[in-house]
């Protein structure tokens, strides 16, 4: 074990000791199941010290793990990724990048041991409306969805922990013992988009997350993001059972974050996003 994954270790003893008598309180989050849309599932595929969309052509800060298309690696462009036809997912014609940071858990002895995760879920859902107003994601958006610098729990409407096949089910700002179940995480990225760019500095700043301004559980975009485009959900789980003894290759798993390249054949996705969103149906996991 490295001297860094060591020294995270220790501080992530020291906080969990110091949150211990915290009374969780339940805050809402963006669920996968609440919306029409569909899900595409997608089998974990390959493990890189690359990021596409952060670090192009260069050596990532840290490792990866890759979902959908098989060809991406640090060089990966829209043409590159459109090109290349083998996915890791069920729906062939995706052809979208999805990857996060790679998850290790702490050994009796220690040491840490890098953990491949079960398939995950895309959820591609709606908040907004009117419903016939969303968009399919725009040929080679790029996007990132929180924040891989965290220094604390983010805000569970962006990224939360939780547990699978028993344990608690709860919303958490960090992973938790899952008894028998296992570790699970949600990431839930914005569902606005500005109309021109397909990135920005910080990879965050051309999308933006609706608002319902009058509290009346009507969605809008922003004014200065006035697209409204499917409400991508990352829905990761991993055969880990105490997430107390995990970290993430960026750090302590507050530091989750996902990115997203969209390389779908335009017309599928065109397709799902006619027949499922403003159909106001939800399509669950279609075929190819």
């Amino acid at each position: 074990m490295s001297s860094s994954y060591r020294g995270r270790s220790i501080r992530r003893a020291i906080a969990l000791a110091a949150c211990a008598a915290i009374t969780w309180v339940a805050v809402p989050t963006a669920r996968a199941d609440d919306s029409a849309g569909w899900v595409t599932v997608c089998a974990f595929d390959h493990r890189l010290q690359a990021d596409p969309i952060v670090s192009p052509g260069e050596v990532s800060a840290h490792l990866h793990d890759f979902f959908g298309n098989r060809s991406t690696d640090a060089d990966s462009t829209y043409g590159s990724l459109l090109a290349a036809h083998a996915t890791s997912c069920a729906i062939r014609k995706d052809r979208a990048s999805y990857w996060v940071p790679t998850l290790y858990v702490t050994r009796d002895d220690g040491s840490m041991e890098a953990v491949q995760p079960n398939d995950a879920d895309l959820y591609y859902r709606i908040l907004t409306r009117p419903l016939r107003d969303v968009k399919p994601f725009p040929r080679g958006l790029k996007m990132i969805a929180g924040d891989g610098h965290a220094t604390g729990p983010q805000d569970t409407s962006i990224v939360y922990w939780g547990c699978a096949d028993g344990g608690s089910t709860g919303s958490r700002d960090r992973p938790i013992d899952c008894g028998d179940g296992h570790v699970t995480a949600h990431i839930n990225f914005p569902d606005c988009w500005d109309g021109s760019n397909l990135d920005s500095n910080d990879h965050m700043r051309h999308m933006a997350r609706s608002v319902d301004p009058n509290d009346d559980g009507i969605y809008r975009c922003p004014r200065r993001h006035p697209v409204p485009v499917p409400r991508l959900i990352f829905a990761l789980e991993w055969p880990v059972h105490d997430g107390t003894t995990v970290e993430l290759s960026s750090g302590e798993p507050y530091t989750m974050h996902a990115d997203f390249f969209n390389a779908w054949v335009q017309s599928k996705l065109r397709q799902l996003v006619i027949s499922c969103i403003r159909a106001n149906r939800d399509c669950g996991k279609p075929g190819t």
